[in-house]
């Protein structure tokens, strides 16, 4: 069936949806990069910035929806 982590970056049109599918893209480039030692220069403070304005941002519309 394939590998679950994989399958939860596919999402369908909600923001919240969105938002945990590009979570666990982030999860995976995070492993599959420390696991490869890719080739590219990783600029760790800005992934940190990046990731921390995601997740705030789904929770924000996410705390929104219930009201």
């Amino acid at each position: 069936m394939g590998d679950p982590r994989l399958r939860a970056t596919l999402c369908g049109y909600g923001h919240r949806q969105a938002g945990q599918a590009l979570l666990a893209a982030v999860e995976l480039y995070r492993r599959w990069s420390a696991a490869d030692e890719a080739p590219v220069e990783r600029r760790r403070h800005a992934e940190e910035l990046a990731v921390r304005y995601l997740l705030d941002d789904v929770a924000e519309r996410s705390a929104g929806a219930g009201r």
